[in-house]
């Protein structure tokens, strides 16, 4: 058939009618939902009590040097208010002298006053710059975990992939009849589609479950990217196009959505305390047993097999193949945005899923193993005091409007605080005998 008259059969029914038109109809939904997708906005990041606890565990190390920068402050300041008694110790005596040295007891007064004000003013810049320290850590700290919104990247190659394999599946049902030589050579770029739907299904699940394991999330992506290239090289090759190779080829594409199993049951054993990770795997084994169901129908050719001639135009088996392809991809898109919304709610990495089943580190989860080693029980309890009490959630930061990390950090940094304050006082109690000098003033503690 001509060009023109195989584009007016578009709208003619005939045996390939429907095979055009689910996956036609197919790629105009998955493009519609991308442009969704792109519209739609992030999650609100949403962390309470437990999981900023946990969060202040992953940074307090970087914290805990900042208290080496306290200790050098504090041996070179000296004794502000033994220096003011000094200050008035002297000013008396030389009273006493006034009227012998007037001029000379001016300027030590004044000298030593001049001394007093410049040691306040180093105070308050060494307090400044302890802030600035402090911030920046914080920041530092928060910018290696706290990722939100994720990237969306994975979303859209899985999308991309979608839409590739059904608008190549519609155009070579619809363009397959016009010459030999043309059907020969577009008859593989509709298993090259399929091939390509598999591996970018992949993508999204392995990239967000695997989110905070980098190692196994690369090696999950290139294994699965090198079978797809494998399997799309075959899908082109001459000899593959053979009506007796039919089986194989079903049986390729079948092997290569089975590898989906290994990702996710290991995701599923990495986060097994993650409702949103549970779901979603509900959903890909759906999805793949939809996929096995429908590349069986197509290798069997079922029902046609059993009534030939009944089915040549409606219902035969690749239009059941094409509609669970669809059904099945839609599924995985679901998934997907479960998986893509916990990340977000949960600022990627920063609150992961053993904070949540652990408790409040108040309590007797393993986080509160690790801060006790770490803090010891006082400080713990200060620290916990200072970030709201215990075993209550916090909700200031359910709304990620403006700087999401900043919200964030107004806690952490309470803790960070609180913890210097009480392994400075810690270190000088045990530091402190005869000739010690004393800690800084809580005025000092106070301003930093």
């Amino acid at each position: 058939m001509p060009v023109r008259q195989t584009l007016k059969s578009l709208f003619n029914i005939h045996n390939e009618t429907g095979n055009v038109w689910t996956h036609l109809l197919g790629f105009l939904l998955f493009a519609g939902l991308t442009f969704y997708v792109i519209a739609q906005p992030p999650m609100p990041l949403a962390l309470g009590k437990r999981q900023i606890d946990h969060l202040w565990l992953s940074v307090r190390d970087r914290v805990h040097g900042l208290a080496d920068g306290l200790h050098h402050l504090h041996d070179r300041l000296p004794h502000l208010p033994d220096l003011s008694a000094n200050l008035h110790q002297l000013q008396e005596s030389l009273d006493s002298l006034v009227h012998e040295v007037q001029e000379e007891v001016h300027h030590a007064a004044q000298a030593l006053h001049h001394r007093v004000h410049s040691l306040h003013d180093n105070l308050q810049h060494a307090t400044e710059r302890l802030n600035t320290r402090l911030n920046s850590l914080l920041e530092e700290a928060l910018t290696d975990v706290l990722l939100w919104p994720v990237p969306r990247w994975p979303v859209y190659v899985f999308m991309a992939g979608a839409m590739t394999c059904l608008l190549t599946s519609a155009v070579c049902h619809l363009f397959g009849c016009c010459s030999k030589h043309v059907a020969q050579m577009i008859w593989r770029f509709d298993y090259a589609g399929i091939a390509i739907l598999i591996v970018a299904s992949f993508y999204p699940p392995v990239y967000y479950s695997f989110l905070c394991q980098p190692y196994w999330r690369l090696f999950y992506l290139l294994t699965t990217t090198l079978m797809g290239v494998g399997a799309v090289s075959v899908a082109l090759l001459d000899v593959f196009q053979r009506s007796e190779w039919r089986p194989f080829r079903a049986a390729m594409f079948a092997a290569l959505g089975c590898w989906g199993v290994v990702p996710l049951i290991h995701a599923c054993w990495v986060q097994a305390g993650v409702e949103a990770v549970r779901q979603a795997t509900g959903l890909d084994a759906l999805m793949g047993a939809l996929y096995l169901i429908g590349a069986l129908i197509y290798a069997t050719r079922v029902p046609e097999r059993w009534l030939p001639g009944r089915f040549d135009v409606w219902f035969h088996g690749h239009q059941i193949f094409h509609v669970l392809i669809v059904v099945a991809a839609l599924i995985h898109y679901r998934a997907v945005m479960i998986l893509l919304h916990w990340r977000d709610a949960s600022g990627g990495c920063a609150a992961p899923a053993e904070a949540v089943a652990a408790g409040s580190p108040a309590g007797g989860g393993p986080a509160a193993a690790a801060a006790r080693g770490l803090l010891g029980e006082s400080a713990l309890a200060a620290a916990l005091e200072a970030g709201g009490g215990t075993g209550h959630e916090l909700h200031a930061i359910e709304q990620a409007s403006g700087s999401v990390a900043a919200r964030v950090w107004e806690h952490l940094r309470e803790y960070a605080v609180e913890y210097l304050r009480v392994l400075m006082s810690k270190t000088a109690a045990a530091g402190s005998g005869p000739g010690h000098q004393e800690p800084m003033s809580p005025d000092s503690h106070t301003a930093l």
